[in-house]
C-alpha cells in the first residue's frame, strides 16, 4: 500500500484489503502517532526557558509603561495648578502708618487665615441665594489662599513653621474643601429643576465650568445629561401623580430645555459673555466679593496675589459650531420623544375612561396655551434642530389616539359580551317566544301614550305590531342604554365643527375616531352574530332561534344609537348584516316548522275514507234528454281534505301563535315555495297507483285548492308546470263527461274555499296571492257569508289580518279604483243598505270596531 497514511479512506480500507493488512496499517498508525507526540515533547522541552523569559520581559514592560504614563499624568497637574495660580507672592506694600518691615509676613499671614475664616460663611450665603457661580469664585480663591499658604511667606516663616504654628489652617481648609462637592450638587440640582429659566442655568453652568474647567462641548454634554434626569425624574413621579399632572410636567421640561440651549450655546450667549466676564482680564478682582466688612483692615496685608487674584480658565471657553450643537440636539429630541411616548403610554394604561384620555389632551392644550417658554418655542428649535417640531404632532397625538382606540374597543367587546351572556340567560325562559298571543292582544294605557312620547323603536303599540317581545325589549335597551353612554364620551371627546383655536388643533383626529368605532362596531356585531347563531345551533332549542332572529331584526331599531352614530356606508354594511342574519335564523326556524309539515302531511293516506273525503255539496242539474230536459242530483267537493286541511291549518297556526308579521318577505316567499314543494311531493307519492273516482274528485279539488292558493308569480314558471302534471295525472282517474260536469262547479268552489281559508292559512300564501284572493267574488247562501271575515285587499305589511265593517268601506279607504262588489247571498235592489244593516257580518263588524274603539285605543286616560 502506497498511499500516504493521513490520506487513507476507513471505509474504502475495509472494502479493497483483508483484515490481516488493516492490523497492519493501524500498527503503523500508531508508530507514527508516537514519534510525533515524542518529538513535540522534545520540542516543548526546548523552548520552555525562551517562553518564560518572553512572559517576564512583557511584564516588566507593561510596569515600566504604567509608571511613565503615571508620572507624565503628575507632571501635567502639577504644571496646570502652577498656571492656574501664580503662586509668586509680593510682600505687601508698607504704609506710612503701618508697621514695620520685620512684622510684615506675620501679618500677612494672620490676614489670610483672616480671609480662610470668613469665605466659608460668604459661600454658604452665595450657596442659599443661589448665587453658585458667586460660590465658586469664592471657594477658588480660598484654595488660592491656601496654595499660597504653603510656601515660603519671608522673615523665616517656613511652610513647616505655618503648620506647626498655625493648625487651624489646614483644618478650616478641609471644612471649604468639602463645598466643591457641595457647589457641584446644588449647581446640578438647580439645572434639573422642571422650569429652568436662562439665568439660572448661566449661574449654575458657570459654577461646573469654574471649578470642573469644562469646556464649550462638555459644558453642552454635561447640560444634556441633566436634562434627561431631569426628564427621567419627571416621569418616575408619575406613578404618585396623576398621568395629566406627569405629562404637563415632562413637556415643561423639554421646552425649558430647548430654550436654554438656544440661548445659551450659539454665538454671543449669555453664557460666554458671563464667564468671559468673570475669567476674563478686564474682570474685577475675586477678593471684592467678600468686602471690606469681612476682612476690616487686615485687607491691607493680604499678599498681591490674593489681592489681584481672578479666575482663570486653563483653555478658553469658545462658542460651538452650530453644526455640533444641531446633531446632538437632534439625538437628545430623538430620546426625549421615545421616552415621552413610552411614559406616556404606561400613564395612559391606567385611565380606563375617555373623559381621562380627554383631560391629558386638555392638560396638554391649556399648558401650552399658557406657559411663557412656549411662545418661542418656534425660533427656539428651529435654531438648534434646524426643523419644526410639534410638540403634540410628534410626542402625543398618536399615542393618545392609539389609547383612545383601544378604549372604544374594549368597552363595545364589553358590552356585546354583556348583551351575550344576558341572551343566554334568557334562553332559558323563552318559551313564551312562541306564542306571543297574550302579549299581542294585551291591552295597556301606555301602548299609544308611548308611541306618542317616546318615538316608534320604544312604544309598546308598535313593539306589538313587529312581533318583539318584551324579552327582546329589555336586551336592546340594556344595549342602547351602555351604547349611547361609550358614543356620548366619544362626541364629548370630539367637537363638531372639527377645528380648533390654539397651540393645535384638539380635534384633528375628530373623524378618525368616528371612523374607528363605526368600523369596530361593525366587526365587532358581526362577531357578535356569528357568536350567538353558535349558541343557537348548539341549544337547538326552537323558542331561541325565534329569540335570536328577533332580536338581530331589532337591534337597528331600538338601539337608536346604531341609528344615530353609524352613518353611509356602515350603516348599510351594519344593517344588511343584520337583516341577512336575521333572515337566516328566521328561515332555520321556519324550516323546523316546515319539517313538521311535512310529517303531518305524510300521514294523509287515500285508503281512510274519513280523512279524505270529508261532507261533499248537494247539486241539482239539468240535463236535455230524448223526454225533455231531466234534474240530476250530483255531488262536488268543497272543502279540502281533512287530513291536509289539517297540516296545514296546523303549520299556519304555528306562524300565527309566533306572530307572522317580523318575517320579511323573503322569507315567507320561501315558506310559501317550501309548502307548495312539500305538498307536490306528497301528492305525487299518493296518486302513483290508480285510485277511484271519487277519490280523485277530492284529490282534483286539492290540487286545485293549492294551485290557486299556493302558486305565485316569483316561482311560477318552475313549479306550476308541476302543479298542472299533478292535476291532469288525478284528472286521468275521472270519466272525462263527468269531469266536464263537475268542472264549473269545483272551480267555484276552490275560490270560495280559497277565500273563506285565507285568513287561517295567510302567513302561508304569497303576497300576490293573497290580493288576488280577497279580491274572489263571493257567491252562495248568507250562512256562507256569516263564515267569512272581509279583508283588505292590499294589507299593510306589518298587519296583513286587518277586517274591514263592510266591502263597501274596504273599497272606499283602501282600493278606491275597485268596483263595488256585494256579496252574492244579499239583495241587490236599492233598499239593500237597510237589509245590511241587520245583517250578521255589519252586526259583528260593528260590535268589533265598537270594542276597538273603547278599550283597544285606550279610554283617553
Amino acid at each position: 500500500m502506497s498511499s500516504p497514511l493521513l490520506n487513507l479512506d476507513p471505509d474504502q480500507l475495509l472494502v479493497n484489503y483483508s483484515v490481516e493488512e488493516v492490523e497492519n496499517v493501524a500498527r503503523r498508525l500508531q508508530k507514527e502517532v508516537d514519534t510525533k507526540r515524542e518529538e513535540l515533547r522534545v520540542m516543548v522541552g526546548e523552548r520552555y526557558r525562551d517562553l518564560i523569559e518572553a512572559a517576564d520581559t512583557i511584564q516588566t514592560m507593561k510596569t515600566s509603561s504604567l509608571s511613565v504614563i503615571q508620572s507624565v499624568s503628575e507632571m501635567q497637574n502639577s504644571g496646570l495648578h502652577l498656571q492656574k495660580h501664580s503662586l509668586t507672592y509680593t510682600a505687601p506694600r508698607c504704609t506710612e502708618n503701618g508697621p514695620s518691615g520685620v512684622n510684615l509676613p506675620y501679618l500677612s499671614v494672620a490676614a489670610s487665615i483672616k480671609l480662610l475664616m470668613a469665605v466659608p460663611e460668604r459661600i454658604w450665603e452665595a450657596v442659599e441665594n443661589e448665587k453658585l457661580s458667586q460660590g465658586a469664585v469664592l471657594y477658588l480663591l480660598a484654595q488660592h489662599v491656601y496654595t499660597g499658604l504653603q510656601g515660603d511667606q519671608g522673615g523665616g516663616i517656613t511652610p513647616e513653621r505655618i503648620r506647626q504654628w498655625f493648625p487651624v489652617i489646614s483644618r478650616q481648609y478641609a471644612t471649604i474643601s468639602n463645598f466643591y462637592q457641595g457647589i457641584i450638587h446644588s449647581a446640578r440640582d438647580q439645572l434639573m429643576t422642571v422650569d429652568l429659566d436662562v439665568e439660572r442655568a448661566v449661574d449654575a453652568l458657570t459654577a461646573l465650568v469654574l471649578l470642573k474647567g469644562m469646556g464649550a462641548q462638555e459644558t453642552l454634554d454635561t447640560f444634556l445629561n441633566l436634562r434627561n434626569e431631569c426628564l427621567d425624574q419627571s416621569r418616575m413621579k408619575g406613578g404618585s401623580e396623576s398621568a395629566r399632572s406627569s405629562v404637563c410636567t415632562y413637556i415643561r421640561a423639554v421646552i425649558c430645555t430647548v430654550q436654554c440651549v438656544y440661548k445659551l450655546f450659539l454665538e454671543n450667549s449669555p453664557l460666554h459673555q458671563y464667564i468671559v466676564r468673570i475669567s476674563g482680564t478686564a474682570s474685577d478682582p475675586s477678593i471684592c466679593l467678600l468686602g471690606n466688612s469681612s476682612m476690616g483692615g487686615m485687607m491691607r496685608y493680604l499678599p498681591e496675589p490674593v489681592l489681584n487674584y481672578k479666575p482663570r480658565l486653563s483653555t478658553p471657553y469658545q462658542t460651538l459650531q452650530s453644526n455640533i450643537i444641531v446633531g446632538k440636539m437632534l439625538s437628545w429630541m430623538e430620546k426625549a420623544q421615545e421616552d415621552g411616548q413610552t411614559a406616556c403610554k404606561q400613564l395612559l394604561e391606567d385611565i380606563s375612561t375617555l373623559q381621562g384620555v380627554g383631560g391629558v389632551r386638555q392638560g396638554i392644550w391649556m399648558l401650552l396655551q399658557d406657559y411663557p417658554p412656549y411662545t418661542d418655542w418656534d425660533n427656539a428649535v428651529q435654531g438648534v434642530c434646524r426643523s419644526k417640531v410639534n410638540i403634540w404632532e410628534s410626542f402625543y397625538r398618536e399615542t393618545l389616539r392609539k389609547r383612545l382606540e383601544t378604549l372604544i374597543s374594549s368597552a363595545l367587546q364589553k358590552h356585546l359580551d354583556d348583551l351575550k351572556d344576558a341572551f343566554i340567560e334568557k334562553c332559558d325562559n323563552c318559551e313564551s317566544e312562541l306564542n306571543l298571543g297574550n302579549y299581542i292582544w294585551s291591552e295597556s294605557s301606555s301602548d299609544l301614550s308611548s308611541l306618542w312620547n317616546r318615538g316608534d323603536g320604544e312604544a309598546g303599540l308598535t313593539l306589538k305590531c313587529r312581533g318583539w317581545s318584551l324579552i327582546v325589549k329589555s336586551l336592546c335597551e340594556q344595549f342602547d342604554s351602555k351604547l349611547s353612554s361609550l358614543w356620548n364620551d366619544i362626541v364629548n371627546y370630539n367637537k363638531e365643527d372639527g377645528r380648533d383655536e390654539g397651540p393645535f388643533d384638539r380635534f384633528s383626529d375628530s373623524e378618525t375616531i368616528l371612523d374607528y368605532f363605526r368600523e369596530t362596531v361593525t366587526v365587532r356585531l358581526a362577531e357578535f352574530v356569528t357568536t350567538l347563531q353558535a349558541v343557537d345551533k348548539e341549544k337547538d332549542v326552537s323558542a331561541v332561534t325565534l329569540l335570536l332572529a328577533r332580536t338581530l331584526q331589532s337591534l337597528p331599531v331600538l338601539v337608536k344609537t346604531l341609528r344615530i352614530s353609524l352613518v353611509g356606508m356602515k350603516d348599510v354594511k351594519t344593517r344588511t348584516l343584520l337583516s341577512e342574519s336575521c333572515s337566516q335564523v328566521f328561515w332555520r326556524w321556519s324550516e323546523g316548522l316546515l319539517a313538521d309539515f311535512k310529517a303531518d302531511l305524510e300521514k294523509f293516506h287515500l285508503n281512510d275514507v274519513l280523512t279524505v273525503l270529508p261532507a261533499w255539496d248537494t247539486i241539482t242539474i239539468q240535463e236535455s234528454g230524448e223526454n225533455g230536459n231531466v234534474n240530476s242530483i250530483i255531488r262536488i267537493p268543497n272543502t279540502p281534505s281533512i287530513q291536509f286541511s289539517t297540516a296545514l291549518k296546523n303549520l299556519a297556526s304555528r306562524f300565527h301563535h309566533a306572530h307572522p308579521a317580523p318575517l320579511p318577505l323573503s322569507i315567507l316567499l320561501r315558506v310559501s315555495r317550501g309548502v307548495l314543494q312539500i305538498i307536490l311531493s306528497v301528492f305525487n307519492s299518493l296518486n302513483a297507483d290508480k285510485i277511484p273516482q271519487n277519490v280523485a274528485l277530492q284529490m282534483t279539488f286539492n290540487a286545485r285548492f293549492v294551485e290557486v292558493m299556493f302558486v305565485s308569480r316569483e316561482y311560477k314558471e318552475e313549479l306550476s308546470p308541476a302543479v298542472s302534471k299533478l292535476i291532469e295525472k288525478i284528472e286521468f282517474n275521472i270519466d272525462p263527461f263527468d269531469l266536464s260536469v263537475f268542472s264549473d262547479h269545483l272551480s267555484t268552489r276552490v275560490k270560495r274555499c280559497c277565500a273563506r281559508e285565507l285568513t287561517n292559512l295567510c302567513p302561508l300564501v304569497p303576497q300576490d296571492r293573497v290580493q288576488i284572493i280577497s279580491s274572489f267574488k263571493h257567491s252562495g247562501t248568507s250562512q256562507d257569508v256569516s263564515n267569512m271575515m272581509n279583508l283588505n285587499s292590499c294589507p299593510p305589511s306589518r298587519f296583513q289580518l286587518l277586517p274591514l265593517s263592510s266591502p263597501g268601506v274596504q273599497e272606499q279607504t283602501f282600493r278606491p279604483s275597485l268596483r263595488t262588489e256585494k256579496p252574492a247571498s244579499l239583495d241587490i235592489k236599492k233598499t239593500a243598505a237597510r237589509l245590511r244593516d241587520k245583517s250578521p257580518v255589519a252586526a259583528a263588524a260593528a260590535s268589533f270596531f265598537g270594542s276597538m274603539g273603547s278599550s283597544w285605543f285606550g279610554s283617553g286616560s
